[in-house]
């Protein structure tokens, strides 16, 4: 057995013995308990004064006055034994209900709060609740004279004063007495409790009655998992198993992967005979096998290290007959060298390209330089023409200036001579 299936064995015995745990804890809190509930509801009606009753509060079961009526006390008494430690809470409350007597519909609900929730039993296997509350008749009276003013209805009212304990998360009453509003005389009745139950106390067995079947069923289904597996290995073929066996056996140094993800532009394949020495070759260049899955009967574990690209073929000898010659990497490998060979071209005749336009352009330039030589030349002819004509000018003003001045003293020696000669 392989070792991932010898841990998931052992989880699946541990989901057993927890789920087995559990359910057995869920029988033992689902057994069934004897219970004792009984209630008590006593009442007494105080009067306001009058002239008739020497009284100052009657008893029960009678007929009473509710003009007379000042207060009514109740007191409620109860107590559950379960045999099991145990603690509630519980409150006093009234609710106080207005019918249509034409046809006897409720038309008016009111509840009330007596008293808060108090907490009762303190985990003892017996509660024991006694309180009382004083009911003021005249409250509720005028309250529904005041409704049958407002409204004109024929009404029949009446106020159930009751005593509410939790019991399995929920209220329940357990007693209430029963008090007729707006009549001339009325009467008082009462609901008690008294009952011996045989009923489950717990209910956490349900919670552990279901995290019991659930890890049971985990349980199951990791068996059945395993026990399939074992079948699917059975059915394989020795190809299938040793090809498992190095990916389960060397799964730390395996990377499964596609042929598409790999960059294998450029790089020179080398042939490796054997599994082991390609381990070696991924020991001493720390580089991870690569794994895929080819076809059916080929499966290629190679490594890369810069341009080299080292594979051990795995191929199913006996199915060897159904190989076809295509070799992916050898294609691509090709196929990429291809790429690189046309780039290659292309970047030449861009080059070549490229040097053509710069000849062109150093013809263009060769022939603008001689055209501005040219143009420079001759206008190195004219500004020379210009300047020779200038000095030209020059000189004939300075020839003329001189010949004047050589006349001018010409003509002075001249004139001195005659004044000598006179």
């Amino acid at each position: 057995m392989k070792r991932r299936d010898f841990l998931f064995v052992i989880i699946s015995i541990l989901f057993l013995i927890i789920g087995g745990f559990f359910c057995l804890k869920s029988v033992d809190s689902n057994k069934n308990t004897p219970i004792e509930e009984k209630s008590k509801a006593n009442y007494t009606v105080c009067l306001k004064e009058n002239n008739y009753y020497n009284e100052t509060c009657l008893g029960e079961g009678k007929e009473y006055l509710s003009s007379i009526t000042d207060t009514i006390r109740i007191n409620y008494e109860y107590e559950k034994t379960s045999f099991t430690k145990s603690s509630t809470e519980y409150y006093i409350g009234a609710n106080l209900k207005i019918y249509n007597n034409e046809n006897n519909k409720e038309i008016y609900n009111k509840e009330y709060v007596l008293k808060e929730k108090q907490q009762a039993g303190n985990g003892k296997e017996v509660i024991n609740i006694a309180d009382s509350v004083d009911i003021k008749y005249d409250d509720y009276n005028q309250l529904v004279n005041r409704y049958i003013f407002d409204y004109g209805v024929n009404t029949t009212s009446l106020l159930e004063v009751y005593l509410s304990v939790k019991d399995g998360g929920k209220d329940s009453r357990v007693a209430s007495v029963n008090i007729p509003i707006n009549s001339q005389t009325y009467s008082i009745s009462r609901e008690v409790l008294e009952t011996n139950l045989t009923k489950s106390v717990d209910e956490s067995y349900k919670t552990d009655l279901i995290l019991g079947l659930l890890s049971i069923v985990l349980s199951i289904v990791i068996i059945v998992v395993i026990v399939y597996r074992h079948i699917q290995n059975a059915k394989s073929s020795n190809f299938d198993l040793e090809v498992n066996r190095l990916l389960n056996e060397y799964d730390r140094v395996i990377v499964e992967t596609k042929l598409e993800g790999l960059d294998i532009k450029g790089k020179e394949l080398i042939e490796v005979n054997d599994f082991m020495e390609l381990i070696d070759v991924r020991d001493t260049i720390e580089k991870p096998i690569m794994y895929f899955k080819r076809n059916e009967y080929v499966r290629d574990f190679i490594v890369l290290d810069n341009n080299l690209l080292y594979r051990y073929r795995f191929i199913d000898k006996e199915n060897e007959d159904k190989i076809d010659d295509d070799d992916p990497i050898i294609t691509k490998i090709e196929y990429h060298n291809k790429d690189e060979s046309n780039d290659k071209l292309n970047n030449d005749i861009e080059l070549k390209s490229n040097i053509n336009d710069k000849l062109n352009n150093n013809t263009e330039l060769k022939s603008n330089i001689n055209e501005l030589d040219v143009n420079k030349t001759n206008e190195i002819k004219m500004e020379n023409n210009i300047i020779s004509k200038e000095n030209n000018e020059r000189f004939d003003k300075t020839f003329e200036l001189s010949e004047l001045n050589f006349n001018e003293v010409n003509d002075n020696d001249n004139i001195n001579h005659d004044e000598e000669v006179k």
